[in-house]
């Protein structure tokens, strides 16, 4: 069985790698970086990621297989199912925004706005000044399993991240959630004979109270939020995000 695993924003597939250290030693794993991925001219939105993603898989795996991705990892992964829905059996979703609801423009054009303003902070602003406002962002407070400790510094080293600032803004850009569809419907449709779960941690009550709202339209999507854990559920609880992946497979297919 092969896994394919997206981390999230200024991340790299490094995060997974509590994650993976619990698969058997037989998985197969893959974890394309997103910050090379978005330099590529042929991507321009989440759709033609998702379409780019699973041409690659479809060359290179045998499926059906199995994706999760986490925050923006996960949209991008939710895209992928759209592109290719029988190229997969289930999928994990931590900590994933389904998009604005399709007559919601006002949202859409305020978080085209912001987003537009990160990705000009990432081009010309002194990086530490930028990662310091992007942790200061009130979803990423880290949750109560790590109260009295230092913020947790996610994904690639500080000065790897400075050096893909360029790509990072771009993108920031090119898979904005104001021009991602709302994927409610599509998905919902998908987990009728596929089996699809969402994961937040409890105390992200924003990202909780969407995925519960979302969930309460779908019942045959699994909602599981996990106690102590905030938005970063990916690196705050990666036993519990094992757990479920597993959970798919099963030990004998793996």
């Amino acid at each position: 069985m092969t896994i394919v695993l997206l981390h999230g924003f200024f991340g790299g597939p490094e995060d997974w790698s509590s994650v993976v250290a619990r698969f058997p030693e037989a998985t197969h794993v893959v974890a394309p970086n997103l910050s090379v991925v978005a330099t590529r001219q042929d991507i321009i939105d989440g759709r033609s990621f998702g379409e780019w993603l699973c041409k690659g898989l479809r060359a290179k795996t045998k499926g059906p297989l199995i994706i999760a991705g986490y925050s923006l990892g996960g949209r991008l992964a939710a895209q992928a199912i759209l592109a290719d829905p029988e190229l997969f059996s289930a999928a994990l979703l931590v900590s994933s925004h389904p998009g604005f609801h399709d007559g919601d423009q006002t949202a859409r054009d305020e978080r085209k706005q912001n987003d537009g303003l990160w990705a000009d902070r990432m081009r010309k602003k002194p990086w530490p000044e930028t990662w310091a406002a992007w942790n200061a962002q009130p979803v990423l407070k880290p949750g109560s399993r790590h109260l009295g400790l230092p913020p947790r510094e996610v994904g690639a080293s500080d000065g790897l991240r400075e050096s893909r600032r360029e790509a990072w803004a771009r993108a920031m850009e090119v898979w904005s959630l104001a021009g991602q569809p709302d994927l409610r419907v599509g998905l919902g449709q998908w987990a009728k004979t596929h089996e699809l779960s969402l994961m937040t941690g409890a105390e992200d009550s924003k990202f909780t109270e969407l995925t519960a709202a979302w969930a309460a339209q779908a019942p045959q999507i699994r909602h599981r939020t996990v106690l102590g854990a905030g938005h970063r559920v990916l690196h705050e609880a990666s036993e519990d995000v094992a757990a479920e992946i597993m959970r798919f497979a099963g030990p004998k297919d793996l």
